[in-house]
């Protein structure tokens, strides 16, 4: 890096875990709408976002047990329940992702955040990567409905 770059300083060195998990790679956002509250949106993620929108909508916090129910209207849940042999993929995970994800949203005044991709595989869920974008980037505001009934 010294080479192409000598004008840089690195701050250090990044190593992470290589996932080879066989899974389905899903989006999740998560957006503070002003005149709706909380909104989550799941579906494919990836390239398939996309090539192939399969999504569901969700306003409101997720409460538990919603999850399998919610997944359940996309036309990708055969392979969440597990398709010709394959193994079921960790919808306990997913919730927690998404439970945590929304609680993150409201605690740090963010208007947006979308994990895309997130891989989900039998035994977890991994975000592959995050974008995270302020109240001014795309004029939402505080739910006060969402954040009234946390």
């Amino acid at each position: 890096m010294r080479q192409r770059r000598p004008d840089i300083e690195p701050l250090g060195v990044l190593v992470e875990e290589r996932i080879a998990s066989p899974g389905l790679e899903l989006v999740i956002t998560v957006r503070r709408d002003a005149a709706m509250g909380l909104v989550t949106v799941i579906g494919r993620g990836g390239v398939q976002v996309e090539l192939d929108p399969d999504y569901v909508v969700h306003v409101g916090r997720l409460r538990a047990g919603e999850l399998p129910a919610l997944v359940g209207r996309l036309r990708c849940a055969p392979l969440l329940r597990g398709y010709r042999g394959s193994p079921p993929l960790a919808l306990d995970a997913l919730e927690r992702t998404v439970t945590r994800l929304q609680e993150a949203v409201i605690a740090a005044n963010v208007a947006e955040v979308e994990l895309n991709p997130v891989l989900l595989a039998r035994e977890a869920a991994w975000v592959l990567d995050a974008l995270c974008l302020p109240p001014s980037a795309s004029g939402a505001s505080a739910p006060r409905a969402a954040v009234a009934a946390a």
